[in-house]
């Protein structure tokens, strides 16, 4: 027997069935690299619409518990208004925050994208006095809507006069925010009403 014959009757690969085999794994391997790519674009979207979510559900729950405080006193009547600036986008009242049987002021604006907050002595001014804190970024709309007891909306210069039809008794807060995520952008808002104490 020769050895030329031997070589071709040993089983194994040609080399065409070689190559064959390697496209496809290449095919297959470049169909897995687009899936996991796009399943992690997939999850940094996801995870940055939960953050932005968490974020907006705190700032929204520390506005809405301080304005529900507003107008709220425990160691004497109520001789102060709740509301003692309200427009659009500000909002400012006076409660006994922290139960402690004084009365504090507290303040909140939207500043550059950011909303703010500033806890400070009743009566001081919030544009002198205090720090800000910044509660959430990447603002887009902090609407407040004033309502009375009737429901009816009310005017900025109606919201904190004593007579009819004021002052205000209710407030629709809308919270909106847009965040940019690689390539694309979210924006998720929030809404809810607040009844006040006074």
């Amino acid at each position: 027997m020769k050895p030329t014959r031997l070589l071709r009757l040993a089983p194994g690969l040609t080399l065409v069935e070689l190559l064959v085999v390697i496209v496809i794994l290449s095919v297959v391997l470049a169909i897995t690299a687009t899936l996991m790519f796009s399943a992690t674009r997939t999850f940094a979207r996801e995870r940055a619409i939960v953050d932005k979510q968490a974020d907006l559900a705190a700032a929204n729950h520390v506005f809405v518990d301080d304005m529900s405080i507003a107008g709220y006193l425990t160691t004497a009547t109520n001789t102060f208004p709740a509301l003692t600036t309200g427009t659009l986008s500000t909002v400012t009242f006076e409660g006994d925050i922290d139960s402690d049987g004084t009365v504090d002021r507290l303040c909140y604006q939207v500043a550059s994208g950011v909303l703010q907050r500033k806890r400070i002595a009743s009566g001081a001014d919030c544009s002198s006095t205090g720090t800000w804190e910044n509660l959430i970024g990447d603002v887009t709309a902090f609407t407040l809507t004033f309502l009375n007891a009737s429901r009816a909306s009310l005017t900025d210069a109606q919201v904190v006069a004593a007579t009819s039809p004021g002052p205000a008794r209710y407030v629709d807060v809308l919270l909106t925010v847009q965040a940019s995520y690689g390539a694309g952008t979210i924006t998720k808002s929030i809404t809810e009403e607040v009844a006040l104490r006074n």
